[in-house]
């Protein structure tokens, strides 16, 4: 390989993102086989690419937080794992999903719920409240076939009071995820869709095969 284009991202997420948006304008993406980075924030800056929609505000860790929620509500890119020879996207799912299932179960029982907050104090403000949890199919940055997981918890009164989707999809044998979340129902609109944004705002960059 010959090396086209070399730039310090300052061991930044944002900075290696502008960096490398900066080094395919120059070079060309369909010239570009390659790209190594020193640390995973880096490389992550390398992969994706957020539009900050208005009235949310892009951070340097690579995140997007909706203003006026201290961070709350935001949208995130997540590298999880490499899968074991014998692994799928599906397989390591039913391990998360067995989890989320654990604690669904945990806050909509009462019983069950007084033991759970014993070993995870940090349920307890969820106490008489629903939670859901739904799988359906997505797809990200327009071709990507993701794995969605959509989790609600909802009060006696009915207020959100947290929200959060994960679209998961493999690439190189890796597992990723972008997310959108409102921790305690901060920031949490009926109105936003999450896919509708991901149809638009969200570019993974694919580097050419």
């Amino acid at each position: 390989y010959k090396i086209v284009a070399e730039q310090n991202g300052e061991w930044l997420m944002d900075k290696s993102q502008s960096v490398m948006e900066n080094i395919i304008q120059a070079q060309g993406g369909e010239n570009i086989d390659a790209v190594f980075a020193v640390t995973d924030d880096m490389i992550q800056g390398k992969l994706y690419k957020f539009n900050v929609p208005k009235g949310w505000t892009g951070t340097k860790y690579g995140r997007v937080e909706k203003n006026k929620t201290d961070g709350k509500c935001y949208i995130k890119f997540t590298t999880h794992k490499k899968l074991e020879s014998e692994e799928t996207l599906d397989t390591y799912l039913e391990l998360v999903d067995a989890n989320n299932e654990t604690i669904g179960e945990a806050i909509n029982d009462a019983e069950l719920f007084k033991d759970i907050v014993k070993t995870n104090p940090s349920l307890a403000t969820y106490e008489g409240c629903t939670y859901t949890h739904e799988k359906s199919d997505g797809m990200v940055s327009g071709a990507i076939n993701a794995k969605v997981r959509t989790h609600k918890i909802v009060d006696a009164n009915g207020k959100v009071v947290h929200y959060a989707e994960n679209y998961y999809f493999i690439y190189e044998g890796t597992v990723y995820s972008v997310d959108y979340a409102c921790e305690g129902g901060e920031g949490y609109d009926a109105g936003f869709t999450f896919a509708s944004y991901l149809g638009s705002n969200f570019k993974f960059i694919e580097p050419k095969k």
